[in-house]
């Protein structure tokens, strides 16, 4: 009897072996798998940093390209009008054929 409870003492030593290096891999498995999860939470916060940084910019050329489309705009309606921007020079150097008063 007692060469039975040898071999049960055995048995049981190996499962418990085997059960003690499963725990330990899977632990290992566990650790490795929440380190590649903070690094992907790390390369999104980095990729999302990026994603606002290009929407920032997106948003700053749209209302640029509104500004210039309103100015552009305003341009064409003086160039109508036939009214010079003042940037153009002094206003008597301007070729006015209604003003007949000059020599």
């Amino acid at each position: 009897m007692s060469r039975l409870y040898g071999w049960i003492a055995a048995c049981v030593a190996v499962v418990m072996g085997a059960l003690a290096s499963l725990a330990l891999l899977m632990r290992g498995q566990r650790d490795a798998a929440r380190d590649e999860l903070d690094k992907a939470k790390s390369r999104t916060k980095g990729i999302e940093a990026a994603r606002a940084v290009e929407r920032r910019i997106d948003e700053r050329q749209r209302a640029d390209q509104a500004q210039a489309r309103e100015v552009e705009r305003e341009q064409m309606a003086q160039r109508r009008a036939g009214v010079r921007p003042e940037f153009f020079g002094d206003p008597r150097l301007r070729d006015d054929s209604s003003d007949t008063d000059q020599p």
